[in-house]
């Protein structure tokens, strides 16, 4: 899990986001990760135990197939400076042979394309 946590840091890190004129890096202290999920073991049973896993790792299968699902780990940071209440998301996170990368996100996972357009992009 910790090997999770410090590459999603390192990838967030990368990014930016832009707050009333202020461009701010996605650091540890801009954008805290506050849960990271293991989505399922490859070719095992999902665990229904933690409640919204099961749905989280349907959004992935949906978005990228259900391998990938298994292979990734979701994690959720929260975007502190930011003006708007609940700026952050879920997004999914897994190991390629060339390192970690991002992929997909959680906004919209169920609605239709022209919802996601409007609301998560």
């Amino acid at each position: 899990m910790k090997q999770v946590l410090l590459a999603a840091q390192r990838l967030l890190a990368r990014q930016r986001y832009g707050s009333q004129g202020t461009v701010y890096r996605l650091t540890p202290r801009n954008a805290p990760i506050d849960e990271v999920l293991r989505l399922a073991v490859l070719h095992g049973p999902l665990d229904e135990t933690q409640p919204g896993l099961v749905r989280i790792h349907r959004a992935a299968a949906r978005q990228c197939g259900e391998l990938a699902a298994q292979a990734s780990w979701a994690i959720h940071y929260g975007i502190p400076v930011s003006v708007i209440a609940s700026a952050g998301g879920w997004t999914f996170i897994v190991k390629t042979k060339a390192g970690w990368r991002f992929w997909g996100n959680w906004c919209g996972a169920g609605k239709h394309r022209r919802w996601q357009n409007t609301y998560c992009y």
